[in-house]
């Protein structure tokens, strides 16, 4: 849901890039259904050794999958590549690079015997470069990202950089490849699995699932088909051993005094295992090794008393050992352990990940090639050796491998499933209810950015929102039939009436509801809800004939602090009403139609929300287990409810009973539900022919009559028509009264106001700003004009979600807080043309710094209302008892007196005792006129005052009438009647 955030922000940024370049009050024409939008893109790698620009390489692969290639890469000169950890303080960077030198230490030193190095690549700001390996056949080097959860591969021909598995997963701290086959091997320590993907990252699989421990580090031998890999806990480190393909386990060791091992390297030519680890309980590391062929004689070959070693790779007599506490890549003659040459980096930059791109440390001839197992296969997808002369073909994950042993498909589950979404990488799951640890991946094609997801048990048929083509598509599971069954629509909530087979889906460029019928899908009636603003979620109940939504409402802040609503209308529109508020930021929407009782997630409490609509009883159960970035999406099955949180790597589930008796969850509240292989869940939907309502309604047959849509009412049903035509009842017709044609969009005319400056009102932190509401037309009679107030600046949270929503949901007139506000009104047709108004108002506080500089020995009481503009200060001289002088804060931000201070001498208490507020210049008694003008203002009050008397007598109505007294203490009579 994060999408539809940045589209409401884009917003704010065309605005103010006009504002900032003069123009501050405008009518903006868009003859089209989007506001204006910017777009964001990846960011592409580009190789920076290169001043110029860089073409990303986008080659694709004509190969069989698994394949391996007949011809060896043409040489390039054995290089030895690492990745550096670079901290630029003073600019505030960090990030890593991948640097290079000659791999031959007789060759890769200068003169005076500093290491000469080129730069490959560098790294956006914030990356870390955890584990890196090299094929030197493809002439490839691979890189994890571990900030950005991303696998790269830097082409050491070409010298560009690509990304190839972006966002699947989650802290690889291991890679290596087979180089005869290409494929790709590395641990997934989030998702606690080695995962296997071939060349091109076509079809991926996770291998081993590793329950009890974490998998670390990982190493192959293609030539002896072996994986090696470590595992850590605790109180201990393990290595193991498997076939490529992950059979064939075995424990080779485990280790208590060891509390990590860092790094894994396979020396082809010695036939060894070399990994680092570091000794538990101290700052020391070490460097050992085994004989593959005799596993169980471990041997030490170097030491130290401080530091991790990060970095290993093995090249003809040397190892080289990278060193985090030194910031030294180390070179080692692995016969004599002698410790050779090293290089030693700034103490800015960390090494980290070392590898060998050379092809004697990745032997490679034709006649080993015609040879290896999987050289002449016929796997649909992936083929891993599965013992030194035989293989396996696997499938990615999701797929099932067929009988045949050689393709891949996929067994569709008929009923009790849950729809699992991942709208970053394009993909739905099914999920069977009965056992949740298997889960099948439905074979669509071209499934965008899916954030809304609803099946139709009637026809068997998937519908989901694509939010990046803007358009819902429909499809069998099977992937068969698909197609696109509305365009021009973004949305990221849909929900399906399946008594009458009416989809409603919720707009998000038009801020509206629209219905259509699935038997004509073509035709879209948009329904009198208007002004609804960022639409989360949608949910139907048949059982009550209404529609419930969650939106953030009206009110955006700096710091995104919506209130947030809970709506509902009947069916057919009518009957809208808030039934919640103060929601915060509600996400997610379900119903237990059984019980009457609504469910959703605030996010900004990390809660379940729930509501009975039968006796309007409210709770919030507060999800003690989150454990990342937020839950965004529930759904409503069997007293229990499922969640998809955006970190996790698969759903989970609590009981209703605890959500609605608690206030707070228990440890053990949640279970997992689904396997922990998924990487960015963004939805779940669950489907059960048991649950649904087997009641019809006056729409289920044959569109209860209607030409076009049949919408059920409380009583009845309703007939629409598409957004140009009429119903007309009296032949059952739709009559079109406008051409679907109309691009002119409604006009504000000259009623957009200007831009206001205000200052805070008399002892107050507010601004009373009142205007008239513009006003828009349109050519073709209908025109809907919504409101948006944006407060950009962050004072305005000082008000309470509830009343700054209330305050700013109604008509002018508004008490704005300091800060800057942008007032948006946009006005749209049927045909979706839009226009923008929009002002800002820029509320200063009016306050005094500081006291006012007075004469010693004064005495003061106040200020009345802190440094408010208009408040008080009274001042009294130095022996007297009673305040002679005022000064008060005024707009300009000073403090002015009333008059000169300047206090009399004290000379007797009885002079003291009559000195009385206001003090004039003569302290010694009051003058003639001022007890004259007293006088006088005494007469008129008591004048005024039985004159009021006589009208309310004469007159009933007048007692209908009051005062009201304004902030500014000027006096004004108003009619409340």
């Amino acid at each position: 849901m994060a999408v539809w955030r940045a589209r409401a922000t884009s917003f704010i940024i065309a605005f103010a890039i006009q504002l900032c370049s003069g123009n501050q009050t405008s009518t903006v024409t868009i003859s089209t259904t989007s506001p204006p939008v910017v777009e964001t893109t990846n960011v592409n790698l580009v190789d920076h050794t290169d001043t110029s620009t860089v073409a990303i390489a986008t080659t694709s692969s004509t190969s069989t999958a698994g394949s391996t290639s007949t011809e060896a890469a043409e040489p390039i000169e054995d290089m030895l590549v690492w990745a550096l950890k670079v901290y630029l303080y003073s600019q505030g960077d960090d990030h890593s690079v991948l640097q290079a030198a000659l791999a031959d230490p007789d060759k890769a030193f200068n003169a005076d015997n500093t290491l000469a190095t080129e730069e490959l690549y560098v790294g956006q700001d914030g990356s870390q470069f955890w584990a890196l390996a090299a094929d030197y056949n493809r002439s490839r080097i691979y890189f994890s990202d571990f900030s950005s959860n991303h696998i790269g591969v830097y082409d050491m021909k070409a010298k560009t950089s690509r990304i190839v598995f972006e966002d699947l997963s989650y802290g690889i701290d291991g890679m290596a490849v087979d180089w005869f086959t290409g494929n790709i091997y590395w641990t997934d320590t989030d998702l606690r699995v080695i995962t296997v993907a071939d060349a091109e990252f076509n079809y991926y699989k996770h291998l081993i699932n590793i329950t009890s421990n974490v998998p670390a580090k990982i190493a192959i031998n293609p030539i002896k088909k072996s994986l090696f890999w470590s595992e850590r806990s605790t109180d201990e480190c393990r290595l193991f051993k498997s076939d490529l393909s992950g059979n064939n386990i075995v424990h080779l060791h485990t280790f208590a005094d060891v509390e990590s091992i860092d790094e894994m390297t396979i020396d082809v030519s010695e036939n060894r295992l070399y990994w680092s680890e570091t000794i538990l309980d101290t700052l020391s590391a070490r460097v050992r090794y085994f004989n593959l062929d005799n596993p169980n004689n471990l041997t030490t070959i170097y030491s130290t008393s401080y530091g991790m070693i990060l970095g290993l790779a093995s090249y003809k007599e040397y190892l080289y050992i990278g060193n985090n506490y030194d910031k030294t890549i180390r070179i080692l003659n692995k016969t004599s352990g002698e410790d050779l040459l090293h290089s030693s980096h700034q103490r800015t930059k960390t090494p980290r990940g070392v590898v060998v791109f050379s092809a004697s440390a990745q032997p490679w001839t034709v006649e080993n090639h015609l040879a290896h197992p999987c050289a002449d296969h016929s796997c649909s997808q992936l083929c891993l050796t599965d013992g030194p002369s035989s293989h396996v073909c696997a499938c990615t994950t999701g797929s099932i491998l067929q009988p045949d042993g050689r393709s891949c498909d996929v067994t569709l589950i008929e009923d009790n499933f849950a729809l699992l979404m991942d709208a970053e990488h394009g993909r739905i799951f099914q999920v069977p209810l009965t056992d949740p640890s298997s889960f099948v991946l439905l074979p669509l094609t071209d499934v965008g950015v899916p954030e809304s997801v609803e099946y139709d048990e009637n026809t068997k048929k998937i519908y989901w929102a694509d939010t990046a083509e803007s358009r819902i598509i429909s499809s069998n599971l099977n992937g068969t039939e698909q197609e696109v069954i509305l365009t021009n629509v973004i949305t990221y909530s849909i929900a399906l009436d399946q008594a009458s087979r009416n989809l409603y889906i919720a707009d998000f460029d038009r801020d509206a509801i629209i219905v259509m019928s699935l038997e004509l899908p073509s035709v879209t009636s948009t329904l009198h809800v208007h002004d609804i603003y960022i639409v989360s979620n949608l949910v139907i109940s048949d059982k009550l004939k209404k529609v419930f939504w969650s939106a953030w409402g009206q009110v955006e802040s700096e710091d995104d602090d919506m209130s947030g609503v809970i709506e509902e209308m009947n069916l057919d529109g009518t009957g809208r009403k808030i039934i919640a508020n103060d929601t915060g930021g509600p996400e997610g929407l379900t119903i237990d139609n059984e019980n009457n009782i609504l469910f959703w997630i605030e996010t900004h409490f990390n809660a379940i929300a729930w509501m009975n609509l039968n006796s309007g009883e409210r709770g919030r159960y507060d999800l003690q287990f989150h454990r990342s970035d937020y839950v965004d999406e529930l759904a409503y099955h069997n007293d229990f409810i499922y969640l998809t949180n955006n970190g996790e790597s698969n759903a989970l589930r609590v009981r209703v009973s605890d959500v609605t008796s608690k206030d707070t969850a228990d440890p053990d509240d949640d279970e997992e539900f689904g396997p922990r292989v998924f990487y960015d869940l963004s939805g779940i939907r669950i489907f059960s022919s048991a649950a649904i309502n087997a009641d019809t309604n006056s729409c289920s047959e044959n569109r209860g009559g209607c030409p076009q849509i049949c919408v059920p009412s409380q009583s009845d049903r309703i007939c629409l028509c598409n957004d140009h035509s009429v119903f007309v009842p009296s032949n059952n017709t739709c009559t079109q009264v406008r051409s679907s044609d109309d691009e002119t969009a409604p006009s504000f005319g000259d009623t957009c106001p200007s831009f206001q400056r205000l200052i805070t009102d008399r002892c107050s932190n507010t601004s009373f700003f009142n205007f008239t509401t513009p006003v828009a037309t349109d050519n073709s009679g209908y025109v809907v004009i919504k409101r948006r107030v944006i407060s950009l600046s962050p004072s305005i949270t000082s008000v309470s979600q509830s009343e700054r929503f209330l305050q700013l949901k109604n008509p002018p007139p508004y008490n704005l807080l300091p800060g800057l506000h942008l007032f948006l009104y946009t006005a749209q047709d049927r045909s979706g043309n839009v226009e923008y108004c929009y002002f800002f108002v820029n509320v200063f506080r009016a306050t005094c710094t500081g006291l006012p500089q007075l004469q010693s020995g004064v005495t003061i009481i106040g200020p009345s209302c802190r440094n408010y503009y208009g408040s008080v200060i009274n001042i009294t001289c130095p022996g007297f008892d009673k305040p002679h002088f005022q000064t008060q804060c005024t707009r300009s931000g000073s403090w002015t007196p009333t008059e000169p201070i300047i206090c009399p001498t004290a000379t007797t208490t009885s002079q003291n005792s009559k000195t009385n507020l206001p003090q004039s210049a003569a302290p010694e008694g009051l003058s003639g006129g001022l007890i004259a003008l007293i006088v006088i203002i005494i007469v008129c009050v008591a004048v005024g005052a039985g004159v009021l008397a006589w009208r309310f007598k004469q007159h009933p109505v007048f007692a209908k009438q009051a005062f009201w007294n304004r902030a500014d203490d000027t006096v004004r009579l108003t009619n409340e009647g």
